[in-house]
């Protein structure tokens, strides 16, 4: 069930928590259409439902254009939630940072160049459960602008699913005052803005974890720091060092939002323009005892170098935020947190559309160490496949994990839905203790399809030497590569390919691609050519890399060779909690019989993605009958 909370829905939202109930999804608004236009904060209300408690809180943060248009320039955008406290007659109001992005350069929105106007978008997602203790009733949400001309816009909508979270926060407390710190000498910022903090952990303070979300700023002096200098950080826990981590961004050069009218491409100190801010989470737990004193200490590689006269020094944005939480509730609870591929996420556009292999990452929200999972997948309604992870995961961490994808028949679909799932079954080999986080489905676009024989053509620029390409096929064989060019040179490489998919690599060793305004390499030119014309004309802007998938001999969207399909997915089959079905988003009922021809359950669904607690069922085999208008259809469910 999806509800929906707004600014001016309060009873509604009082009436909704009536009927509450775990997986259901609520969406809080806040900053709608928010133009930002000037240095400054920009503050509205969220209202949140008071006594509910949810298993994922994410954060939507759509950027847009100002309606005055895009700016030129990248700027910082923070967004807070203000927590007040109330002692007596006073009132208290202390931030917290939920998330941190860059604006990218906006010159080609404003101008309308390279497919971008000022119409543009994109939507950035954050994992902000473990402050769902602060969001109760009305709850101030700003917008910290930090840009000297207009601008760019805010909307941000918080997706909250009903359930127990992995793990309850118990205490949530800055250890640092976030915000912009300039940066002049080492002494002075570790004495002034990063001094050694004594905190006390109460008894019940089981688990700790410390979330720094740090990004430089400004490029002064010979080293080019803090923007363009590698620095680490370090975590002291009572006085010994447990924790290293470069504060870098080395994947500029793959931004999603590409190409940028500035130098967008270039790595910086954990940021990119048009991109988020990493947050870096360090588990404390284990670390410390509870009922006593806890000694943090963050220190920042020095810098040396004297401030220019009249010159803004270096600075760095920080924020610095310790969590302390109960026991986790489950040991046992694998979670799909994302799908990059195949998706139409924007966020994932450079991997896609794909048809080669799936890429899924993989989350431990269990008390225990993950060593082994189940992962089936596969398409809407197609043929379903099982991969057997193996590892070791620790609690609250996640990993990328590749699918193999390499059986035309199994990107089939019913009427060329392109629709994947994806779920996760027996953790550890244990009955998974929250099936409502196991599954992920994303809608995505098929990958063009070529005739088997045509022409890859290229031209390098005047650094050929960094020019190297791979094209492979679906089970990862290479079947055409080249490296060692020269400057400006033409290459013409023919090929005739089998029906399977494919995947170009083309690779700038520069990460600057075959073109770019901020350079003196000249432009290069990557296409793929038939004796009749172009079949595809690629942006020589491209930064560090392009993944190119295409099919040849088959379409993953052809309708006339999908309609056999099923309409309907029933998974995890086997089943041992929840069954879910991925549909077309139309109504449909549900009828479950066990092997006596007896019905079990019946039920009325609407949603495109819906269940079924199957957890009071008898382990064994039933009859599950699904009807719509086009008729009925039957599949086979065991419940074990």
């Amino acid at each position: 069930m999806i509800k929906h909370f707004t600014s001016i829905a309060l009873i509604v939202l009082f009436g909704l928590q009536a009927q509450a109930a775990e997986g259901d999804t609520i969406f809080v608004n806040a900053q709608q259409a928010r133009d930002l236009t000037w240095f400054e904060a920009y503050n509205d209300w969220a209202h949140f439902p008071s006594n509910l408690e949810f298993n994922r809180v994410n954060m939507q943060f759509t950027m847009g254009c100002a309606a005055g248009g895009c700016s030129d320039w990248d700027y910082t955008v923070l967004v807070y939630l203000r927590h007040r406290s109330i002692n007596g007659n006073d009132t208290t109001i202390e931030r917290f940072e939920l998330a941190r992005l860059i604006t990218p350069y906006g010159g080609y929105m404003d101008r309308g160049q390279n497919g971008f106007n000022n119409n543009w978008s994109h939507t950035f997602t954050f994992d902000v459960t473990d402050f769902q203790m602060l969001m109760k009733d009305s709850v101030e949400i700003e917008v910290f602008y930090q840009g000297w001309s207009s601008g760019f816009s805010a909307d941000i909508t918080f997706e909250m699913v009903e359930g127990t979270p992995p793990r309850r926060v118990r205490r949530i407390e800055n250890v640092y005052v976030p915000g912009r710190h300039n940066y002049i000498t080492p002494s002075q910022f570790e004495t002034n803005v990063l001094p050694e903090k004594t905190i006390f952990m109460s008894e019940d303070d089981m688990q700790a974890a410390l979330r720094f979300t740090p990004s430089g700023h400004g490029f002064i002096n010979a080293v080019n720091c803090a923007e363009f200098c590698q620095r680490n950080y370090y975590v002291k826990v009572d006085g010994q060092q447990r924790f290293q981590q470069l504060m870098w961004r080395d994947d500029c050069g793959m931004n999603p939002v590409y190409p940028q009218g500035g130098t967008w491409l270039y790595d910086r100190a954990n940021w990119c323009p048009g991109t988020e801010v990493i947050t870096y989470t360090h588990e404390l737990t284990g670390l410390y005892t509870p009922g006593d004193s806890l000694d943090l200490d963050i220190d920042i590689e020095p810098i040396i170098y004297t401030v220019p006269s009249g010159e803004t020094p270096a600075n760095y944005n920080l924020s610095a935020i310790l969590f302390t939480y109960e026991e986790p509730l489950r040991q046992n609870d694998a979670s799909i947190s994302r799908v990059l591929s195949p998706s139409n996420n924007e966020n994932y556009k450079r991997f896609n559309p794909s048809c080669g292999t799936a890429l899924v990452e993989l989350e431990n929200l269990g008390g225990d160490t993950l060593t082994s999972v189940d992962i089936d997948y596969g398409m809407f309604t197609g043929k379903r496949m099982r991969y057997q992870w193996t590892g070791s995961l620790a609690p609250m961490e996640k990993t990328l994990v590749d699918l193999p994808f390499d059986d035309k028949d199994a990107w089939s679909d019913y009427q060329g839905k392109t629709i994947f799932t994806v779920w996760t079954v027996d953790p550890n080999g244990q009955r998974d203790e929250n099936p409502l986080n196991d599954a992920q489905t994303s809608f995505f676009d098929a990958t063009p399809t070529y005739p088997s024989e045509f022409r890859m053509n290229f031209r390098t620029n005047s650094r050929g030497d960094e020019t190297h390409w791979i094209l492979r096929n679906s089970a990862g064989d290479t079947i055409e590569q080249g490296d060692n060019y020269t400057a400006n040179q033409n290459v013409n490489i023919n090929l005739q390919l089998a029906q399977d998919c494919y995947e170009l690599i083309f690779h700038d060793r520069g990460k600057n691609g075959l073109s770019f305004w901020a350079n003196n390499d000249g432009a290069g030119v990557l296409r793929f050519m038939t004796n009749t014309g172009v079949l595809k004309q690629f942006n020589p802007d491209f930064g560090t890399r392009i993944h190119h998938f295409f099919t040849v001999g088959f379409s993953l969207n052809d309708a006339n060779y999908k309609t056999e399909r099923l309409r309907y997915g029933v998974y995890p089959n086997p089943a041992s909690n929840t069954v879910y079905f991925a549909t077309l988003g139309e109504a449909f009922e549900v009828v479950i019989y066990d092997q006596q021809g007896r019905e079990v359950y019946r039920g009325q669904h609407s949603d495109a993605s819906s269940s079924v607690d199957v957890s009071q069922l008898a382990a064994g085999h039933y009859s599950l009958r699904i009807t719509d208008v086009r008729g009925s259809e039957h599949h086979k469910l065991l419940v074990y």
